[in-house]
């Protein structure tokens, strides 16, 4: 907020694991920019991620992101376009799960608003707020390696090391308990398990389809529990 306020532009990432918070967070620094009267542009990677943001977009349509993309790309935005007058007035850009984005789409948009916003300052200028959980999805490179991945993602990017990074580290789905924290640790387990992954004996339902309805609903199998409900 401080950077908004005081027109700094400073570039931030949000990172934490799923269900940490990130878009909750994101939606309520767009709540208070707004109430400021001052302009948020809230885009996403994916369709489903914009829906999450006020007024969200996809980022590619948004900023007019090029397919394919390289290193010298820039965003097919003409000066003067309603896009470019709208990018003049705006204070913020969230972008949520852009961790998923290849980092020449990053550097992408800085090219491009740096041209036309005419400040060779990170990304014209404009403060920025990215979120991501490197856990999940990253760049597809078709057919590509974990070599050929990992140089692709933003940590590799010229820009990362201007980021802001800020971490979030209680999981706020679950309750605020010795068990909860336990359920957290094993899903964060999963993604870092190479081979078999053992599930905690209470979660076993026996090797079986019957087993698991069994499991899964006893209560309407004996009865302690009317439909209704």
């Amino acid at each position: 907020m401080n950077s908004v306020i005081n027109s700094l532009g400073s570039p931030f990432f949000l990172h934490s694991d799923g269900g940490y918070g990130k878009t909750y967070l994101a939606n309520l620094i767009a709540v208070s920019v707004h109430t400021r009267g001052e302009i948020v542009l809230c885009v996403a990677s994916t369709g489903l991620a914009s829906l999450l943001l006020p007024g969200g977009h996809i980022a590619h349509s948004h900023f007019k992101i090029p397919i394919p993309i390289n290193e010298q790309s820039t965003c097919n935005i003409k000066k003067d376009d309603p896009i470019h007058q709208l990018l003049q007035q705006t204070f913020l850009i969230i972008w949520n799960e852009a961790g998923s984005q290849h980092h020449y789409v990053l550097e992408c948009v800085d090219h491009t608003l740096r041209d036309l916003l005419n400040r060779e300052r990170p990304f014209g200028g404009i403060a920025l707020l990215l979120s991501r959980d490197f856990r999940q999805t990253l760049p597809v490179i078709q057919h590509g390696s974990r070599e050929q991945i990992v140089p692709a993602t933003l940590t590799h990017s010229n820009l990362w090391p201007l980021m802001i990074v800020h971490y979030l580290h209680q999981n706020m789905r679950l309750g605020q308990d010795p068990e909860s924290d336990q359920w957290a640790q094993q899903l964060l387990h999963i993604g870092v398990t190479d081979g078999d992954l053992e599930l905690p004996e209470h979660m076993y339902c026996g090797d079986d389809m019957p087993s698991l309805i069994n499991a899964m609903y006893s209560q309407l199998l004996t009865g302690d529990l009317h439909l209704s409900d």
